[in-house]
């Protein structure tokens, strides 16, 4: 695991570092793959090891399918942002990380029902409520405005909707998780898969918000949050074959 924290310090530094001296559109995009690819490539190294298990085989499959689709759209968009003098929206970029969405909360959802915790009233009311109030604060700062807009398509308009409904499921089911599993060294791997998830959400989240107030930029600091995000999950998947192998 030294290698796996190394590898994990070094993009965490590297981002920190580019976003503060030189955060250029074609730089930050290729570390966006980069750090995706990292999560992916741990998660399917994680699945092939948990092959014969059936419940978790599907889990990991899911989520190496999905991380697979998020790579897929941070791909195409490196391609689209380098080719292209202005990215259309939407993309093809935007098809392949719509698709991940529901193949990533399948994953999630699959991993708490397959566990059969019962989380106790009062957590599962305050993750609800957290919920509940993040749904108020979208749809008063941005779900409204987007809905009634008639400055945009029928498609820009069902996608400005879609992404921030998609981000609040995985941070619902994300906590959830977050919630089940603590403690244990599995319990350490899927509460960092969780984390990467929950960082994913409030990114695209923040995203959503300054894109619609025209306040993003490409290499903004926001994006940090889906950087974090890969890495915590490609450490979080990684614990988790490392764990699975000295308790086996």
């Amino acid at each position: 695991m030294k290698v796996v924290y190394g590898i994990a310090a070094f993009f965490l530094a590297g981002s920190v570092i580019i976003y503060a001296v030189h955060p250029s559109p074609g730089l930050t995009d290729m570390l966006a793959v980069a750090t995706a690819l990292l999560g992916f490539a741990a998660s399917v190294y994680t699945w092939s090891r948990l092959r014969e298990r059936k419940g978790e085989s599907t889990v990991w499959a899911l989520l190496s399918l999905g991380l697979l689709l998020w790579l897929g759209g941070e791909t195409l968009w490196l391609y689209l942002e380098s080719t292209l003098q202005e990215v259309p929206f939407p993309s093809v970029a935007d098809v392949s990380w719509l698709l991940a969405y529901p193949v990533l909360f399948a994953a999630l959802f699959l991993e708490y029902k397959r566990l059969d915790v019962d989380l106790g009233r009062a957590r599962k009311t305050s993750i609800q409520a957290l919920i509940l109030v993040a749904t108020v604060i979208m749809i008063w700062a941005l779900l409204y405005s987007i809905a009634v807009s008639d400055e945009i398509s029928v498609t820009e308009k069902f996608l400005d909707l879609v992404y921030p409904i998609g981000d609040l499921a995985l941070l619902y089911v994300a906590l959830l998780l977050s919630c089940v599993y603590l403690g244990g060294r599995l319990g350490r791997s899927w509460i960092l898969i969780s984390v990467g998830f929950i960082l994913f959400s409030f990114g695209d989240l923040a995203f959503s918000y300054l894109t619609w107030e025209e306040l993003y930029w490409s290499g903004h600091p926001v994006d940090l949050l889906w950087l974090f995000g890969d890495i915590f999950v490609f450490v979080g998947c990684s614990l988790y074959r490392h764990a699975y192998e000295r308790l086996g």
